[in-house]
């Protein structure tokens, strides 16, 4: 976000900078061209996949590409094995969505002190249940879609945020973005995205106009838009949905 959007990047001599590997938390692809266009001689941006409990990276893009994969998280690195799972704990097939559950040596021996959480995240088999949606194609590729607790239901339907934010990113007008599910009488949850305008006369119609014609009915922002300074992030660059719920439902109380 920083490389794309300020302007003291330009004030710098960044040529030497020729690769860039993302982890942590999903990125925009929107964000990620931003930083091609304005970095010319950067050559590839890679995503990587991984969590604390798997001793950081379980899965990379391969090293020798010469293009990056904008869309995957590479594939899982040596000594891990992997398979996707639904609700019901089945086992999933090529490009079927569901949770990653992953297992090797180097996944930790449990959480220190809290043998009811490393209970609930390992399974007798050793599978550690990591709480992310991804799918996988045929060669193997791992498509993160979003954490399993942040996606939104609407009606019986799921949405990622992080789909929603990535084509809110893409609008010149918007800088950083935010979507989390409110509660809703008819469809249980609504999305209700949270927006850092670049341009001050962009407005919530144009918004809603925007994104009404590159998705289904069922993501459109129902819940809303608001438009805000800044989007509350940790300091690894993940959004801290929990704030956005919180000063929502602190408003809708009032």
């Amino acid at each position: 976000m920083f490389l794309a959007n300020d302007p003291i990047v330009g004030r710098f001599n960044l040529s030497s900078l020729k690769f860039i590997n993302i982890a942590a938390a999903p990125t925009s692809k929107s964000i990620c061209r931003k930083v091609f266009k304005r970095l010319k001689t950067l050559k590839r941006i890679d995503i990587s996949f991984g969590l604390s409990e798997c001793s950081l990276a379980c899965a990379m893009p391969n090293p020798i590409s010469e293009k990056s994969r904008l869309d995957i998280a590479g594939t899982l690195i040596s000594n891990y094995e992997m398979k996707v799972i639904d609700e019901n704990g089945n086992e999933l097939l090529i490009g079927e969505i569901g949770e990653l559950c992953l297992r090797s040596p180097t996944i930790m021996m449990g959480y220190l002190g809290k043998p009811e959480a490393t209970a609930e995240a390992i399974d007798n088999e050793g599978w550690l249940h990591t709480g992310d949606l991804i799918k996988y194609d045929i060669h193997g590729n791992i498509y993160s879609i979003d954490r399993l607790k942040e996606i939104i239901k609407v009606k019986g339907y799921q949405v990622a945020p992080a789909e929603l934010e990535d084509l809110l990113l893409s609008h010149q007008d918007i800088s950083d973005a935010a979507v989390i599910g409110i509660s809703d009488e008819k469809f249980g949850e609504i999305p209700k995205a949270f927006v850092v305008k670049s341009n001050e006369k962009l407005t919530e119609k144009q918004i809603q106009e925007f994104m009404h014609d590159k998705t289904a009915s069922y993501k459109h922002l129902k819940g809303g838009i608001e438009f805000v300074k800044m989007i509350p992030k940790s300091p690894a660059g993940k959004i801290l949905r929990r704030f956005l719920r919180e000063n929502n439902l602190n408003k809708s109380k009032i």
